[in-house]
């Protein structure tokens, strides 16, 4: 398999490796020490999503021809990341209003794609905060949001989108709609208090080693 980074070979092995999702962790890790982060992956010559990761991390390296990393400088591409986050905040609330007001209403159809907006940005932070810790060589531990640890505070609204997963699996829609109404609502604000705490630590730059 052909690894390339910016065009070049790369200089990172990939022994051990055997899905697309530990291949990318171990080049973020990578472009990380070199202060730069992964902003585009193709395989095989058909780009892949890195919002949506987490619909083909699981995919095997094994018949795959080549993989074509592109990078950018931390500040410039965690800063641009951030800003496109930020400005999707608005749209999340307005499609849990629409699942809610949807699901109530009888239009499943209309909810289950409202709520797929939900879910993909949701993954977004978690990975971009994971990327910006990778990024600028962070411990979120270290780093304090509020009254928490800003480690905590990703890892808890990570794990507050499983009810809303589980309530689908088990096609409870009545307890989808009051999540979406009552109890993923007031979690975006503590996802954009994250993320403005991200854009600070983006402004600061990598940590020195």
């Amino acid at each position: 398999m052909h690894v390339t980074l910016d065009g070049s070979p790369a200089a990172f092995g990939w022994s051990g490796c055997a899905t697309l999702g530990e291949l990318l962790a171990r080049a973020e890790q990578a472009c990380g020490a070199r202060g730069r982060v992964v902003t585009g992956l193709e395989a095989d010559g058909a780009g892949l999503d890195l919002a949506a990761r987490a619909s083909w991390a699981g995919r095997p390296l094994a018949g795959l021809q080549a993989l074509s990393f592109t990078t950018a400088e931390v500040d410039t591409s965690l800063a641009a990341t951030l800003d496109e986050l930020e400005a999707h905040f608005p749209a999340l609330r307005r499609e849990l209003e629409t699942a809610a007001e949807a699901l109530r209403a009888g239009q499943d159809a209309r909810a289950m794609e409202a709520l797929a907006g939900v879910v993909e940005l949701w993954e977004a932070c978690l990975a971009v905060a994971q990327g910006t810790s990778v990024a600028l060589r962070l411990d979120l531990a270290q780093v304090r949001v509020g009254e928490e640890a800003l480690s905590d505070r990703v890892a808890r609204l990570g794990a507050a989108i499983a009810p809303l997963d589980e309530a689908l699996r088990r096609k409870d829609l009545v307890l989808v709609a009051d999540l979406c109404a009552y109890e993923i609502p007031p979690l975006v604000a503590q996802w954009e208090e994250a993320v403005g705490v991200l854009r600070d630590l983006v402004a600061r730059g990598p940590t020195p080693r």
